[in-house]
């Protein structure tokens, strides 16, 4: 590990600490410190500040690490993508969190479990009963407990019998 990434690290170390202490104002002073001096914010720098961006105050933060996560490449990476998706959720922005959802590269099972999540939450069961099964049948993906919940929570509406199995 180089000098600039361990500096990178201690930063990223002291602006979880912030934001875990309620300190997010702190933290993002910080995250702009840490820019300032050169240094190239990774995907832990993200995800820290961005989950403290799903209110109306903090949206606008939200959307310019949104950009800057754009363009160092990282939104497409599960964790950071995972985020933006409850971020522009929360705002009822369900349209940009599916292309979001959609953008992910490798998606995992909690960025499904998420995008489900977010359907479910914003009334469209169809939609998340649609993307549960994509998942089982183009990613051959076997659904676990919270994802099984995620999709039984969509079939209020649509009135149809999930049953599979789930290996252990």
């Amino acid at each position: 590990m180089n000098s600039s990434e361990r500096k990178t690290v201690a930063y990223n170390t002291i602006i979880t600490g912030l934001v875990e202490n309620e300190q997010v104002q702190k933290a993002y002073e910080m995250f702009q410190l840490m820019c300032q001096q050169g240094l190239v914010p990774n995907r832990f720098s993200l995800v820290a500040l961005l989950g403290n961006c799903s209110n109306p105050n903090g949206f606008r933060v939200g959307m310019e690490l949104h950009c800057l996560a754009v363009k160092l490449k990282l939104d497409s990476i599960a964790v950071v993508g995972n985020v933006l998706i409850t971020m522009y959720s929360k705002v009822n922005l369900i349209e940009d969190a599916e292309k979001i959802f959609w953008s992910i590269e490798e998606k995992y099972m909690i960025s499904w479990n998420t995008f489900i999540v977010v359907c479910s939450h914003a009334l469209d069961h169809a939609k998340g009963l649609s993307v549960f099964i994509k998942m089982i049948k183009t990613h051959s993906l076997t659904p676990d407990d919270f994802i099984y919940t995620s999709a039984k929570s969509t079939n209020h509406s649509t009135k149809l019998q999930l049953s599979f199995s789930v290996k252990i």
